[in-house]
């Protein structure tokens, strides 16, 4: 399901916020009532079941259920959650799940809502719509962040098959880059934000993993070195050292034929 039926939404009314609450119940199976949720876990896991789909929640995911929806769930592990319930102009019979990348954002902002609800202010339902309608406004901007990425990603599986294929060749950024057709100090920068890692620590990564395997075979250090990309045995040693921790040597008297 699309998350763009969030950006239709008009808020027709707000009935509760809960913070922090511990779920104790194991498993229940339930007919959701006459009202729009936004649960999020703070701690533990939590399984959803309806008609043949399974949704799984945990503190990274904020699930939106709407009225009338039947199904069980199950506290994987036990923990916390905080939720909001409300009304709106839409009718749907769907569970929405969203992997949120800022969940402690999600959570203050539940806080705010129980906060407002339970005070005297005479203006508290409008007060709490507008920060619903907020809270909205962020998942959707979740959703769009990992749809960017996965765009990105897309982009960049050239350049990772690339690598895997040719790992054992004299690789670079310019070379990389060239397979994305952006600049080299865009490419790069990409790549970081996408897999962790600069895009040539990702290059000696792939050449140790297939170097650990030649390792279990009786050819000579040298050799794997070449055949993995190195021409240099001192380069080789050193990039092994970096990602494993352990000399090519140490590694295969531990784990290959010392054993």
């Amino acid at each position: 399901m699309s998350i763009d039926i969030l950006s239709n939404m008009v808020i027709t009314d707000f009935y509760n916020a809960l913070y922090n609450r511990p779920c104790i119940t194991k498993s229940k199976t339930i007919k959701h009532g006459p009202v729009w949720s936004i649960f999020i876990k703070q701690t533990g896991t939590t399984s959803y079941e309806y008609e043949d789909k399974k949704l799984i929640s945990d503190k990274n995911c904020v699930l939106i259920i709407p009225p009338d929806i039947c199904y069980k769930w199950d506290n994987i592990i036990p923990g916390d959650y905080s939720c909001i319930t409300f009304g709106c102009n839409i009718e749907y019979n769907d569970i929405i799940s969203v992997v949120c990348d800022n969940p402690q954002k999600i959570l203050n902002k539940i806080r705010m809502l129980e906060h407002i609800k339970s005070s005297p202010d005479k203006l508290c339902k409008t007060k709490c719509i507008k920060e619903t309608y907020e809270l909205i406004i962020d998942i959707i901007s979740s959703d769009q962040k990992k749809y960017a990425t996965d765009l990105n990603k897309k982009r960049f599986d050239p350049v990772i098959e690339y690598i895997e294929k040719n790992y054992f060749l004299d690789l670079s950024n310019e070379t990389l880059a060239n397979l994305t057709r952006l600049s080299v100090s865009h490419f790069r920068k990409t790549f970081a934000s996408l897999y962790g890692i600069s895009p040539m620590h990702y290059v000696h990564k792939v050449r140790i993993e297939k170097a650990k395997t030649l390792l279990f075979s009786k050819q000579k250090i040298t050799h794997i070195a070449t055949n993995v990309g190195y021409q240099d045995i001192y380069d080789f040693s050193r990039a092994f050292k970096r990602v494993e921790g352990i000399s090519p040597s140490k590694y295969r008297t531990i784990f290959g034929d010392g054993h």
